[in-house]
């Protein structure tokens, strides 16, 4: 079965899309084949691929059918990289009330073992991410539900500190309370930061302080690297990332095509993605 990494963060506008759509990227490249889940009813990631949204509505693409415990045919965007698109009506049949509706988006990837259904999507990939919606509703905890392992996104502002601090609290409570004893914390990873600027730096340093503490007092929650090593390296601000969305353009298309003088920032991404796959245990498809 594949891995399924969940992106997740309480807050929106945190960066969960860039960072979903950046790893796609990177693993496809790599031979890996790869499933996004654009698992937010606003559809950003849906856009980044150059896809509309509501198009899909009612097709065998439909993001929706999961709730109705119907197939849903992955697109393929280009070799290795495939995208189960979002659309308006997700978060509606989220919400709907029907019970265990948590659980449906786990036993689209993974089969439900209930009914002796021992595989699911994610068999058919080699890694399977998910976009998450914030808020903290049901589509964020089905995500946690579904996945492996989940990474946070985080901006080193006020705002963005305090739901990095809720993610965490309510990823503790689900992890307790639908006996999520397999699901790994993955890392915390900083979007859109700016080195330049006084506030930023100063949050940041003190969120390295504090959050490793803070992991150690929950011995219930796996953590794939030691708690002072959680944090990924970060991703700058960079002009580079709103150019390649304005193109629904990958990044590193984007780059090859456009901005040849940002290739540092694909060996930045090369660097992030060596970290996800070894504390994914995936390390070894580094060197196929």
């Amino acid at each position: 079965m594949g891995t399924i990494l969940g992106i997740i963060n309480t807050k929106g506008g945190v960066g969960k899309t860039t960072v979903s759509n950046a790893l796609a990227s990177e693993f496809s490249r790599r031979g890996l084949k790869t499933l996004v889940i654009d698992f937010d009813s606003q559809a950003s990631q849906t856009y980044l691929m150059g896809l509309n949204a509501n198009q899909y509505i009612g097709t065998e693409h439909d993001i929706s059918n999961i709730f109705e415990e119907k197939p849903v045919k992955p697109l393929k965007i280009k070799d290795n990289l495939y995208l189960i698109p979002s659309n308006k009506n997700l978060k509606e049949q989220a919400e709907s009330g029907k019970r265990g509706r948590e659980y449906y988006l786990r036993n689209f990837l993974k089969g439900d073992e209930f009914f002796g259904e021992t595989r699911g999507v994610a068999d058919e990939f080699d890694i399977v991410i998910i976009d998450s919606e914030g808020g903290g509703g049901t589509l964020e905890t089905s995500v946690e539900v579904a996945s492996d392992y989940v990474l946070i996104p985080i901006r080193p502002t006020l705002l963005d500190e305090t739901g990095t601090l809720l993610t965490i609290e309510t990823l503790i409570q689900n992890i307790k309370h639908f006996r999520l004893k397999d699901l790994s914390l993955l890392g915390f990873i900083a979007v859109d930061f700016d080195k330049r600027a006084k506030e930023p730096l100063e949050r940041y340093a003190d969120l390295k302080l504090s959050l490793p503490g803070l992991l150690r007092k929950v011995p219930f929650l796996k953590l794939s690297a030691p708690p002072e090593e959680i944090f990924l390296p970060e991703l700058y601000r960079r002009t580079v990332w709103a150019k390649a969305a304005a193109n629904q353009m990958l990044i590193h298309d984007y780059i090859e095509k456009y901005e040849t003088y940002s290739k540092d920032l694909l060996l930045l991404l090369k660097q992030i993605g060596d970290e996800v796959l070894k504390r994914a245990g995936l390390i070894q498809t580094i060197n196929n």
